[in-house]
C-alpha cells in the first residue's frame, strides 16, 4: 500500500501547478469545476477528503489529457485508503501514525535520533515504559486515556510490517546518549542494545549505526532535533522528511526543505561508526547495564 499521506501531498502539489499553468485562480477553477473554493483550497493544501469525485471534477475543468487525468484520478484514489494502522489510533496516537503512514509503500527510511530508540527498533519492554510516559502526558493535557497494552501491539505490528517481504531497508543512526543514558531499566537496556546490535545482520535490510559523543562533524553542523527521511520507488513521490520537535511533528516534502535534512544525514553518516563498529560498541553498553543490573539485584 502507497502512503496516502504522501499521495495527498503530491496530488496537491500537482493541482496547484496545473492550475497555475492553465492561469487560473482557485475561485475560477471553482467555478469551473462547480465546486466552492474551499474545496479546491483543501485538495491544493493536502488536506484529508473521502471523495474523489470533488478531484475529478477538478481534472476535467483543468482539461487534462485520458492518460494525466487518469493517473491523477488514481492518485487520488489512493490517497483516501485506510490503513492497518487506523484501528490502532488509540494505541499509535496522531503523531505515531504519520509516521506509520508514511513508511507505508517506502523503498527507504533513514531516521537520526539523539534521546530514544526509535520505535521500529524498540522491544516490548522498551515500548511499555514509554507508553506509560505517553499515558502520563495524554493525561495531563486532557487527550484522553491511552491504552499502553494495545501501544505496545501496534509498535509491534508496525515493525513486522515494515520487515515485510519487499518492505523498505532502514537505517538508523543513532546519537551515543541514546546508547549510555537510561530510558528503562538496566535490565530492559541491555536487552534493548543486544537487540540493537544484532539488528544490522538480523534482515540484511537494516543497518544501526552509532554516532560518538567525539565525532568529528567537519564543519561543525550540528542536528537540533531528530528527523526521518522516506524514499518511494515511484520516481514521482517526493522524498519526504520529518523532524520531530516536543509538541509537534513537522513535515515537508518541498526539494529546498527537504535538501538540508539530506545534506544533515550525509554528514552524519561520514561522522558516525561504521556498522560492526557500532555493533561493537553497543554489545560493550549491554554488558554495562547488565553489570548495574546484576548489582541492584
Amino acid at each position: 500500500m502507497i502512503s496516502p499521506l504522501v499521495r495527498r501531498k503530491r496530488l496537491a502539489k500537482e493541482l496547484r501547478r496545473l492550475r497555475d499553468d492553465a492561469g487560473l485562480s482557485s475561485s475560477q477553477l471553482a467555478a469551473r469545476a462547480k465546486l466552492n473554493r474551499q474545496k479546491i483550497s483543501m485538495l491544493e493544501n493536502g488536506h484529508p477528503f473521502t471523495n474523489v469525485a470533488d478531484v475529478a471534477a477538478v481534472l476535467t475543468a483543468l482539461e487534462l489529457p485520458d492518460p494525466h487525468w487518469h493517473a491523477l484520478f488514481q492518485i487520488a484514489d489512493e490517497a483516501t485508503k485506510s490503513g492497518w494502522w487506523e484501528s490502532y489510533r488509540e494505541g499509535l496516537g496522531e503523531r505515531q501514525m504519520v509516521y506509520v503512514n508514511l513508511e507505508s509503500g517506502a523503498a527507504e527510511v533513514r531516521e537520526y535520533n539523539l534521546f530514544v530508540v526509535p520505535g521500529v527498533l524498540q522491544t516490548p519492554e522498551y515500548i511499555r515504559p514509554r507508553g506509560e510516559l505517553t499515558a502520563y502526558q495524554w493525561q495531563q493535557s486532557g487527550k484522553g486515556r491511552y491504552d499502553i497494552d494495545r501501544g505496545v501491539n501496534a509498535r509491534m505490528m508496525r515493525q513486522q510490517v515494515l520487515r515485510r517481504p519487499g518492505g523498505p531497508s532502514y537505517h538508523a543512526i543513532l546519537d551515543e546518549l541514546v546508547i549510555r543514558r537510561a530510558a528503562a531499566s538496566p535490565t530492559v537496556m541491555a536487552h534493548q542494545l543486544r537487540t540493537l546490535a544484532d539488528a544490522s545482520t538480523a534482515d540484511g535490510r537494516t543497518a544501526v549505526r552509532v554516532l560518538p559523543i567525539v565525532a568529528d562533524l567537519g564543519d561543525l553542523w550540528l542536528p537540533r532535533s531528530p528527523f526521518s527521511l522516506y524514499t518511494y520507488p515511484d520516481p514521482g513521490d517526493p522524498t519526504v522528511a520529518v523532524v520531530d520537535t516536543e509538541i509537534e511533528d513537522y513535515v515537508y516534502i518541498e526539494e529546498s526543505e527537504v535538501r538540508p535534512y539530506l545534506e544533515l544525514w550525509s554528514r552524519l553518516e561520514k561522522a558516525a561508526l561504521s556498522v560492526d563498529e557500532s555493533a561493537r560498541f553497543l554489545a560493550e553498553q549491554a554488558e554495562h547495564f547488565a553489570k548495574a543490573s546484576e548489582r541492584k539485584s
